[in-house]
């Protein structure tokens, strides 16, 4: 079912794309999903983590409060109007190996 919501949403990019004349080859087109594609950025990231490059971070999760899933920051359309009531708090945790932990509201 993933696949299948993935390549619409695709479709529909790709009518729009072609709808507003962007030139692009739009018989051999680019794929995240495909097998190929996913198989480079694993090697990719390997190489990355064989040079000591990739970390672990604590990091902001966006949320869907709609479907309560995960967002990717590309994903995120602002209203030019829009005005964000979060608030981050930071503070000292005793017995935690962190020196701070961050709260987003």
């Amino acid at each position: 079912m993933v696949r299948e919501v993935a390549s619409n949403a695709m479709a529909a990019h790709m009518n729009s794309f072609k709808r507003w004349g962007v030139s692009a080859d739009w018989s051999d087109p680019y794929v995240t999903k495909s097998p190929e594609y996913v198989s480079t950025q694993l090697r990719a990231f390997v190489r990355l983590v064989e040079k000591g490059l990739v970390y672990w971070d604590f990091k902001p999760v966006l949320v869907s409060p709609s479907s309560g899933t995960a967002l990717a920051e590309s994903e995120l359309e602002y209203k030019d109007d829009h005005s964000s009531l979060a608030v981050f708090y930071r503070f000292k945790v005793s017995n935690y190996k962190m020196s701070f932990l961050c709260i987003g509201i």
